[in-house]
């Protein structure tokens, strides 16, 4: 309704003026700003796949490294061990690793973040939101990844242990 009498002033003011296209700031700040939301868009979507195949790759390496430990566990369980000690015995080093990994890799981060720091609007390099976030996730899907196979391995009879190999 406002753009029709728009027309009729610009027209009223010069007739050799044509408007063609009359458009609300929010329409033009959003055409403007259509490849920057765009490109973030995608940005988002590959960190968040990449945050996923890191989460799915550390599950993998984790829990391979616990399973390996079948037969140690399995010696255990059979010399009378308690299952809940040789979960946390199986849980401490692995954690342990997890805890080192978390520390050099957020020390990486922060050396890292003045490489991409001109490519971020609206935060810092050093974002600690975004900082906690990641470790959080990574700290978590480790455990997961130590946990389960542990628990499984620390579930299984001593002999199918000790026979497995």
């Amino acid at each position: 309704a406002l753009a029709s009498f728009v027309r009729q002033e610009v027209r009223a003011q010069s007739a050799d003026v044509a408007v063609m296209w009359v458009r609300t700031m929010r329409q033009q700040i959003a055409a403007a700003t259509t490849t920057e939301r765009l490109l973030a868009m995608l940005s988002t979507s590959f960190a968040l796949l990449a945050l996923l195949l890191a989460c799915i790759g550390l599950y993998g390496v984790i829990s391979y490294d616990v399973a390996s430990h079948a037969r140690d566990i399995g010696i255990r369980l059979a010399l009378g061990a308690n299952r809940s000690t040789v979960l946390a015995g199986v849980l401490r080093p692995t954690m342990t690793m997890i805890a080192i990994g978390i520390a050099l890799g957020l020390a990486g981060a922060v050396l890292a973040s003045r490489l991409v720091e001109t490519l971020l609007f609206g935060l810092t390099a050093r974002d600690p939101v975004t900082l906690a976030a990641t470790t959080v996730i990574l700290g978590c899907a480790a455990f997961v990844a130590a946990y389960l196979p542990a628990r499984r391995v620390s579930r299984i009879d001593p002999a199918l242990a000790l026979r497995a190999e």
